[in-house]
Parts: structure tokens; sequence; C-alpha cells
């Protein structure tokens, strides 16, 4: 009888520890005793990058060119960029530009939210959804809440050109140090901007536009960088002295360059300041 009662006190002390225990690890997990865990980590969308065009000439774009979406509008010429969970759209031929942010990617099913860009300037904010398949094409269909480029649906192949991927600035080099002339954006583009200078090293120097347009006067100072193992450069670029100030400042987005007679004859660029839009093909 004396032995039951001396060990007894000693399997009380024993659950009492494991009841303790229990507690603090309850608490540590985010039990009712402490904070909440720490939630996860929002994934990192990296959509698969390359060049798109219509090549097949099946694809491009329709749309409307009036806010009643009563005049439809086929745009041949389109052609897009896709890089990290950004892909840009252009038009030259409409000096039109969409800017693409995807905000879920499953599988080959995105959707994204999108500033489209007209003249230059901010035309309308709506939201794609549709198809990106890996080296084969990308589709969407805007929100039918948009208006007249906001409203429709476009579609690109992955194009020839991304074929080779090893991008290298000497391709697209072309300056006043070189029997090469500037780059120069065709007449469509005429008001984006007239002429683009890239040294050997990635530099970019005095792209002044001429004509119409917000650009006009503005001189041009930044760096171009070829992206690995695509045939996409990011670009970073300063603008000064315009002759409309409000669009001075810093623009970054992306390029490439594509065959029209000869091997990179032709250039294209889509960069944004968040508020204005330099978008055109050069040659």
């Amino acid at each position: 009888m004396s032995r039951t009662m001396t060990m007894l006190p000693r399997a009380i002390l024993k659950n009492l520890l494991v009841m303790v225990s229990a507690v603090v690890l309850l608490q540590a997990c985010g039990g009712h005793g402490g904070g909440g865990s720490t939630p996860p980590a929002v994934p990192v969308i990296t959509a698969s990058p390359g060049y798109f065009d219509n090549v097949s000439t099946t694809g491009g774009a329709n749309v409307f060119s009036d806010v009643s979406n009563t005049i439809p509008l086929a745009i041949a010429d389109l052609q897009g960029m896709v890089y990290g969970n950004k892909f840009t759209l252009v038009s030259v031929t409409n000096n039109l530009a969409y800017y693409a942010t995807i905000t879920s990617l499953s599988g080959i099913n995105y959707t994204a939210d999108v500033v489209i860009y007209k003249d230059n300037i901010p035309y309308e904010n709506t939201t794609l959804s549709g198809t990106l398949t890996a080296g084969v094409s990308i589709a969407g269909t805007f929100a039918n809440s948009g208006t007249a480029y906001g409203h429709g649906s476009f579609r690109l192949d992955y194009s020839l050109a991304n074929t080779p991927t090893v991008t290298d600035v000497s391709r697209i080099v072309r300056d006043n140090t070189t029997p090469i002339v500037r780059w120069r954006n065709i007449p469509a583009a005429a008001t984006a901007y007239s002429t683009l200078q890239i040294q050997s090293t990635g530099v970019l120097l005095n792209g002044v536009a001429a004509g119409s347009g917000i650009f006009v006067g503005c001189f041009i100072n930044g760096t171009i960088s070829p992206v690995s193992s695509t045939a996409l450069y990011q670009v970073s670029m300063t603008l000064t002295f315009c002759s409309t100030a409000a669009v001075n400042g810093t623009y970054t987005g992306t390029a490439t360059s594509r065959q029209q007679t000869t091997a990179d004859d032709r250039l294209i660029v889509t960069v944004t300041s968040g508020t204005y839009s330099m978008n055109g093909e050069f040659e």
C-alpha cells in the first residue's frame, strides 16, 4: 500500500508534463494560444518566353475601331513578346500596344491584366483570358466590358525568328561608327521616334524623334541586353529634352529582331514608362 502511494505523484507529474508540451506545440503551430503560421509565399509566374507573330497569316487580332463595338477591325500585323509574367502585343500599322501582366497560369491557361495604349497614350485597362502553349502559340479573349481595341480576341504563332535562340547584341548593332546606318522606324510608326543607335556594348544612343507625335525632340540614352536562351532583349532607356515634357523619364520593356529580307533586318521594340508607351518596328 505504501509503495503505490509513493508512485502516484510521479504519474500525475508525468501526465501534467505531457499536457503542457501539447499546449506549447499547439501554440507554435498556430493554435488558439498564439499567432497564425506564416502564409505560403505566392508562387512566381514564369511563362514560356519567346517572340510570337502572324507567321501562318491566319492569326492577328479581331477587335473594333469604335467605342460602341460596331466597326470590326482586323489587325494582321500584330506581334508579341512573352517574358517572365508579362507579355506585350504591338501593331505598327495602328500604333497600338498591349501590355499584359499574367495574374494566373495553370498549364496552358492564363489570365492577365492589360493596359492598352493607342498612339502612345493610355486608352483602356481590361483583362484577358486565353492559352499560351510553349513553342506553339498564344491566344486570348478580352473581357466583354472592353471597348474598341479592348473588345475581341487575338492569336499569334511562335515565330520562326526564335531560331536560333542565341541572342547577341552584335546581331543588332547599328550606329554612326560603322558603315551601317542607324535603325530607322518604318513610316507607319512615325509618331513614335525616327532613329535609334545601338552600340556593340549594348548602349542605346541618340534616338531623336521627328514628324508629329508626343515624342518629338526626345533624346534617348539607355541599354539593351540579351535574355539568355531566348530571341529577346531587355531594354531600358531614359528620355530627355522631349518637346512634350511630360513624356521625359525612364522606359523599360523588351525587343527582338526578325528577318524581312535579310537576317535581323527588322527590330521590334516595346517599352513603357507606366504612363506612356514607345512601340514600333525599325529597319
